[in-house]
């Protein structure tokens, strides 16, 4: 009230988002979002909106958690004129959104490059809590691009103690229960069971509920990984009752097919089996969005989801081995691709298929 009355609308739309955030922090994802709304109209309809990046930035998280992709592609697109000028943070919550959106399309190539920009930026940052929890966010990304050994390295150099967590810290311990549930050492995966636990309890003590879901989410998948299916449907149950309630949806999805074989064990289990169907039919409905555009009618054997990542990045200019890092698959396992891409395509070669592809909207 005080910056209103002074007229300092930037302070106001700041002090604005932080309550906004509060309510996202305790997990009331629909009250957030219905503040939102009427703020950003009530600020508008007063000419005092200004370009409302923090607060239009507030609004995209919320937007993209409910999976409106094309409100967010939009939005992501208009607010680039803005973005573009800002040496904040918001550039990294653009950036990290940015990436996010991309991967959730099936844009591999576009959203790895948006992460590097990320990366690049946070290196850059003189502000340590800034800059370790964009790298953090990068780091996930990464882990969804088929990227394991820079996530791997970056694990390495990172400290923490389990008794003594902090929320600036929270985007860390996500990104690092994340990297561990992909270690191939069960005493590795268990430690980030551990850190679950510890994060659930300081989520707990200082009310952070909404943040829960995705531990909840994280512990789950380390336990499907450790083979403790029942305590990981446990987890998971958690994950889904809290979730249902406000509408989550992109914090299970951005887990990718192990998820889904989760949600697919808990609908045939009856665990919150609405939900996960509900879910499951989400996951279903982005692959077939991601394919609409694309046009296989003419081709007799069709390409698998697997040689239409290798096809997207043919496009780019990594070579085969880079490719295959990038997938996390040997060299040969490329070429095999390659080959069964190219017989499937008619041609003879990389640059034959890449154009045969764009004829086919595959691309």
């Amino acid at each position: 009230e005080f910056n209103q009355e002074a007229g300092n609308w930037i302070a106001t739309h700041a002090i604005l988002t932080h309550i906004w955030m509060t309510q996202y922090l305790r997990g009331k994802l629909r009250d957030a979002k219905l503040e939102l709304d009427q703020i950003i109209t009530s600020l508008t309809k007063s000419d005092k909106l200004i370009n409302g990046l923090t607060l239009r930035m507030a609004r995209l998280v919320i937007s993209y958690e409910q999976n409106e992709l094309d409100f967010v592609g939009d939005e992501l697109m208009d607010l680039w004129k803005f973005i573009k000028y800002d040496t904040t943070i918001e550039t990294a919550r653009y950036n990290f959104l940015l990436t996010k959106y991309y991967t959730s399309m099936g844009d591999q190539e576009l959203a790895y490059n948006s992460a590097q920009k990320l990366e690049e930026a946070a290196n850059s940052w003189s502000t340590p809590d800034e800059k370790a929890r964009a790298i953090a966010d990068c780091m996930r990304m990464y882990l969804r691009l088929g990227e394991r050994k820079k996530p791997a390295d970056w694990l390495s150099s990172v400290e923490y103690e389990l008794d003594n967590l902090s929320l600036l810290r929270n985007d860390e311990y996500l990104a690092i229960a994340d990297v561990l549930r992909f270690s191939d050492s069960p005493k590795a995966r268990q430690g980030g069971v551990r850190l679950t636990d510890a994060m659930l309890k300081y989520c707990d003590d200082h009310q952070i509920f909404g943040i829960k879901i995705e531990v909840y989410c994280l512990q789950a998948l380390l336990l499907a990984a450790n083979d403790d299916i029942d305590a990981s449907l446990a987890s998971l149950e958690k994950a889904l009752e809290a979730g249902e309630a406000e509408g989550y949806i992109r914090t299970f999805l951005d887990f990718g097919q192990p998820m889904a074989d989760l949600l697919t064990e808990a609908a045939s289990r009856e665990i919150h089996a609405e939900y996960a169907s509900f879910l499951l039919m989400e996951f279903s409905k982005g692959r077939d969005d991601r394919k609409a555009g694309g046009n296989q009618q003419g081709l007799i054997d069709p390409l698998s989801d697997r040689e239409l990542e290798v096809l997207a990045l043919m496009r780019s200019h990594l070579s085969g081995p880079e490719i295959a890092a990038r997938l996390h698959i040997s060299h040969n396992t490329f070429k095999t691709h390659s080959k069964n891409i190219y017989g499937k395509l008619g041609v003879q070669s990389r640059n034959e298929a890449v154009t045969k592809a764009q004829s086919l909207d595959l691309l």
